[in-house]
């Protein structure tokens, strides 16, 4: 009778656990409002998580971190990725609109990579990624946000002043870094604020000027006006506002030598999502233009034409966002124009794309000529990046 009582209790007690835990899950908020509008999220490369927590107010933001290309990415670990990918993907393949070039599926297929290095030359309106002697100045593109508000610290004052979007509204808040290569005493003036726009399609957002009135915080444009800005005005818990501003060699006796960091600012509809469709543009000079995609996935795959069978095998190499990458698509054009594609999803037992994984598409037999290749690989949400071009004969490889 006494281990039917235990029992008994111990039972009652399990089933009063479950209870309390299922009532308790979940975010409370105390207020009954909207909590949304507080959040500042994240939207670098993994374009799958919801909203992420606003950035703490007591541990300030690392550039060095906002502008590393090895951080780890944010997944939404709730999506599924049997409903995203091989949804999205396989209709995407089924009704024939996979692009057969780079220059077919995206707007500037040209376009630098987020977190590229992009040296650049206002006199001839030139920008490149590799250095050489024609000119050492560089911008490099960090961490990209969104958020319903911003708080601005004046730091002479000691006060904060919130700036709020509009209803229906958002801020897209871009990390930019501007600097000299190696060890010189050479300036430069880095692009106004207004040399960059923020392209979305047919849509086109200028950089924000007017970042709190209020207190002042007004980018003017005028040299001597915005770098009073800089280190007057802070961007709570990110850093400087950005502006154009001289930007000094790492031996000037400055203490504003080497390089200098800054965030953008711009104002979008709430509805505004990174997709393959969205640029960042930057005036060169008087005359050049350079473009980066603001969508970014960071991982890679080798590519080779199989010398028995002439084709196409594809190996996913892996990188930062392996664990968003939800499918490999390939789309080879042999040498008589005949399209053929081959899509690998997302199995049963896996949670995203192995790395490792092989896939193969049929192409041109060994001798037979060259293919033309574009590999995609497909992100938990559907979005497509193109990670591989070429003309490919047998022996080709990367």
């Amino acid at each position: 009778m006494g281990n039917s009582f235990l029992y008994g209790c111990i039972t009652v007690l399990l089933l009063i656990s479950v209870a309390i835990s299922g009532c308790t899950t979940g975010p409370v908020s105390s207020s009954g409002g909207d909590t949304a509008d507080n959040t500042m999220t994240d939207d670098n490369s993994a374009g799958v998580s919801a909203e992420s927590t606003a950035l703490p107010s007591e541990t300030p933001v690392k550039m060095n971190s906002v502008f590393s290309a090895d951080k780890s990415a944010e997944t939404d670990a709730g999506t599924s990725a049997e409903e995203t990918v091989a949804a999205k993907a396989e209709s995407a393949v089924n009704s024939g609109v996979s692009a057969v070039t780079a220059a077919d599926y995206y707007m500037y297929p040209d376009a630098y990579e987020k977190y590229d290095i992009v040296y650049f030359d206002p006199s001839s309106g030139r920008s490149f990624t590799r250095y050489d002697s024609y000119t050492n100045s560089f911008i490099e593109l960090g961490d990209l946000k969104t958020t319903k508000l911003y708080p601005v610290v004046d730091m002479k004052k000691g006060r904060t002043v919130t700036e709020n979007a509009d209803s229906g509204r958002k801020f897209v808040m871009l990390a930019v870094k501007m600097a000299l290569e190696g060890d010189t005493i050479e300036t430069f003036m880095s692009p106004s604020a207004s040399d960059f726009t923020v392209i979305d399609g047919s849509e086109t957002y200028e950089a924000k000027l007017n970042i709190c009135p209020p207190m002042g915080a007004v980018i003017k444009n005028s040299q001597a006006e915005d770098e009073e800005l800089v280190g007057s005005y802070v961007l709570e818990d990110l850093g400087d506002i950005y502006v154009g501003q001289t930007i000094y060699g790492k031996l000037h006796n400055m203490s504003v030598a080497g390089e200098r960091t800054g965030w953008l600012v711009f104002d979008v509809p709430e509805s505004f999502k990174l997709n393959k469709d969205t640029y960042l543009k930057m005036k060169v000079g008087d005359s050049g233009e350079a473009y980066w995609h603001l969508s970014y996935l960071r991982a890679d795959v080798s590519v080779k034409k199989s010398p028995s069978t002439g084709n196409i095998e594809v190996f996913f190499k892996g990188g930062t966002d392996e664990n968003v990458v939800g499918g490999i698509e390939i789309v080879v054009t042999k040498p008589d124009g005949t399209v053929n594609t081959e899509l690998r999803k997302i199995e049963a037992d896996e949670y995203h794309i192995p790395v490792g994984t092989k896939v193969s598409a049929e192409a041109s037999e060994p001798g037979a000529g060259t293919d033309h290749v574009v590999v995609y690989l497909i992100r938990m949400d559907g979005e497509k990046f193109v990670k591989y071009e070429e003309d490919l004969s047998i022996d080709s490889s990367r």
